[in-house]
């Protein structure tokens, strides 16, 4: 929504770094390179984890939504990134979705450009697409087809 509005092109973090990248120094260092490089949008969950690492011309956007939402949306697409997420949070266990908002409350002040976002809010947007018709959308789907 943010890409469309803006008129920039959206990349999955997925095109930045693959979840196959386990080294968080890496994965990093090759989001900011990304960032450097491009106007984007960067649609990222597991760059929450180092956001206020990012360069102060960054606007973070940081999505809020209520945990049990998070966690029955990532059992419906059978989500299985925590492992890659707990790394990146550079913890051994917990809920990465919990762990993240933790970390929120303090990276907030640190980020020049920091909003937050109410999930429910953008319901009024053109590109909103309703639960019914989310119900059997992919880890990899943004978009009805």
């Amino acid at each position: 929504m943010i890409a469309h509005d803006l008129g920039l092109p959206c990349v999955d973090e997925r095109g930045v770094t693959p979840f196959w990248l386990k080294d968080r120094g890496k994965t990093i260092s090759r989001i900011k390179a990304k960032l450097r490089e491009n106007r984007l949008v960067l649609q990222s969950p597991s760059a929450a984890a180092f956001c206020h690492e990012l360069p102060a011309n960054v606007a973070v956007v940081y999505m809020i939504r209520p945990v049990e939402d998070i966690i029955k949306s990532q059992q419906r697409i059978n989500w299985d990134g925590n492992p890659f997420e707990l790394m990146m949070l550079e913890v051994d266990s917990g809920e990465s979705c919990v762990l993240k908002y933790e970390r929120w409350k303090w990276q907030k002040p640190l980020i020049k450009h920091a909003f937050e976002v109410e999930y429910e809010s953008l319901k009024a947007h053109p590109l909103w697409v309703d639960a019914e018709l989310r119900k059997n959308f992919t880890a990899k789907q943004i978009r009805v087809q």
